[in-house]
This record gives C-alpha cells, sequence and structure tokens, in this order.
C-alpha cells in the first residue's frame, strides 16, 4: 500500500511539474511570435485599443513599451469626442507633412485611416445618445477596450462580447473646487451657490455614468438641488480646461486625472456612502484580430512592470 501511495505520489509530482512546464514553454511561444512579428517583419500585428481621453495617456505608454519590447504595434483610439479631433489633426498632418513616417506611425495611419475608425468618427459626430457599449455590440470591430464602466462592462459580458477581462487598476470621482469662487467643502455647497458645477455627459463612459448615479442620489435626497447650474462636457479634458480658465468652479473628475494634471492641489473626497471605487478593466473583444497576442497584451499591463506604468499615472494599482 505505501508503495502504491508513493507511486501515484510520484506519478501527481510528475504530472504538475509536466504541467508547469507546458505553460511555460506556451508562453515562451507568444514571446517568440511577438519577437518574429517585431524583428523580423514577417508577420505584421497590430492591435487597436478603445479608452477614453482620460486614460489615453497611460494606455499610450503601455502600448509603447509593448511595441518597444515585444515589437508588437498597439494603436489607441479615444472612443469619446476626442477621435474626432485626432483623427482630424492626422488628415491634417498627412496633407502637410513630407517628413519620413516611422513604421508605427505608418501602422497608426492605417488604423485612423480604416473604414471602422471613420465609422467610429462618424457615429461621435452625428449620435445624440452615445453609449459605446452599445457602438460596440452594434458594429462589431476592435481588439481591446480600456473599459471605466461597470454598467459597459456588464453589457459587454450579457452579451458575450468579451473574451477574457482583467481588473487592472481602481480610479474614484472626485471635486475639484477653487478657492476664490466660495467655500465649498462638497458638492451640495456648489448646487446651493450661484455657481456652475462641470460634469462629464453620462453616456459614454465610466466618469459621466458615476457621476450622473451621484447626482441622482443627491436630488432623491433633497430636490432643490435639482436648480444648481450644471454644464456638461464631452470629455473630461474639455472640462478640466474650462474649469482650469475658471469658466466654472468646481468639476468631478477621476482622482488619477486630477493628481496626474493638477499635483498642488487637494480635490475633495465624494462620500464613500455613495461613491466606491472604479475598476478600470482590460477586456479583449470577442470580434479581435489575434486572442494570443491581446491577451498577451493584456498579461503585460496587469504585470508588474505594467502596474507600475499606471502607479506612475497616479492611478491607484492593484
Amino acid at each position: 500500500m505505501m508503495k502504491k501511495k508513493a507511486a501515484k505520489t510520484t506519478t501527481y509530482s510528475i504530472m504538475r511539474i509536466t504541467h508547469q512546464i507546458s505553460h511555460w514553454i506556451g508562453i515562451m511561444l507568444i514571446l517568440t511570435v511577438l519577437a518574429f512579428a517585431g524583428g523580423c517583419g514577417k508577420k505584421t500585428i497590430t492591435l487597436s485599443l478603445y479608452c477614453s481621453i482620460s486614460h489615453l495617456p497611460v494606455a499610450e505608454k503601455l502600448a509603447k513599451t509593448f511595441r518597444q519590447v515585444y515589437g508588437v504595434t498597439v494603436v489607441c483610439i479615444p472612443m469619446d469626442d476626442a477621435a474626432s479631433l485626432m483623427i482630424s489633426d492626422q488628415d491634417e498632418e498627412d496633407k502637410t507633412s513630407t517628413k519620413i513616417k516611422t513604421f508605427y506611425e505608418i501602422r497608426r495611419d492605417e488604423v485612423y485611416g480604416s473604414e471602422r475608425v471613420r465609422q467610429l468618427k462618424n457615429w461621435l459626430e452625428n449620435t445624440a445618445y452615445k453609449n459605446f457599449a452599445q457602438y460596440l455590440l452594434d458594429n462589431g470591430s476592435g481588439d481591446l477596450y480600456l473599459c471605466d464602466s461597470p454598467v459597459n462592462l456588464q453589457r459587454l459580458k450579457e452579451n458575450n462580447y468579451v473574451v477574457k477581462t482583467r481588473p487592472l487598476a481602481y480610479v474614484t470621482p472626485v471635486l475639484m473646487v477653487h478657492a476664490d469662487k466660495g467655500s465649498f467643502f462638497s458638492v451640495e455647497d456648489v448646487l446651493q451657490s450661484s455657481e456652475t458645477l462641470g460634469i462629464v455627459h453620462r453616456d459614454l463612459g465610466g466618469l459621466g455614468c458615476e457621476t450622473d448615479r451621484f447626482l441622482q442620489s443627491l436630488r432623491q435626497k433633497d430636490p432643490a438641488l435639482s436648480n444648481g447650474k450644471i454644464i456638461a462636457f464631452d470629455n473630461e479634458t474639455l472640462m478640466l480646461k474650462a474649469w482650469e480658465e475658471k469658466q466654472i468652479a468646481a468639476a468631478i473628475c477621476w482622482d488619477s486625472t486630477a493628481a496626474r494634471g493638477f499635483p498642488d492641489i487637494v480635490p475633495l473626497a465624494l462620500p464613500r456612502t455613495e461613491i466606491l471605487a472604479v475598476p478600470l478593466t482590460m477586456c479583449d473583444l470577442i470580434c479581435g484580430s489575434d486572442y494570443e497576442i491581446m491577451d498577451f497584451f493584456s498579461i503585460f499591463a496587469s504585470s508588474k512592470k505594467g502596474q507600475a506604468l499606471f502607479k506612475e499615472f497616479e492611478y491607484k494599482a492593484r
């Protein structure tokens, strides 16, 4: 009996070691494919990554680092109003520029000039209700989506539109105020004053959705707050530009954006009973062009190196 038990234990150990070796061989094969793609030019892989303008800086740094290490191009596409501006600017640059473009610039221009990005630009410019999850479900294109909206993420999961998801960091709405505009210690203080609060449109991403949910909760408690002056912006960048120029007295933005853009200002936290940290989640989309490479980019973003980049951009990493 003892010999049989020992034999079973030995067999189990061998199987476990064999499984671990197979796992690492698989990873090494992926690395080899990536290196071959970038170094030898025999296979061209270009991934597209949707994200809001709020997270474009860290997304582009992740994409650049991944390209430098593994040779695979990842092109970031803003999925809010900023996309129209970026694509239009690129069109103008293409008409006037005479410089020799890098391989990355060529691949980026190919993605920006593609039918799917033109379709996104047209949707952004002409659609009144801009829910990006619905856009993906209706149009079915793209590889990766850095999602900051739990609502959008749930819709994509329910419709089996994601292959895998990985939470990479966390963001929380905070209140930025100008002290010289009044004694504001909460959103209620701003709404009860004659000053203006800036928010992001609720439809497109997580910041707008979370802000809208928070404001609805406040109004349920005190209906008089609905009389406050509020301006909704098409994206966080436009809102904070207006705040910086003192066109508005206060603005609700992500904590990471506030820390990155205004390091000398301490924003006001919103009540934790109303607002929770939102996971910033990498979604591998079902319509993606290469599941293995998409998965490896997501693994890279959640690795120690990827997490260091999120911390560099003032996110609360996992």
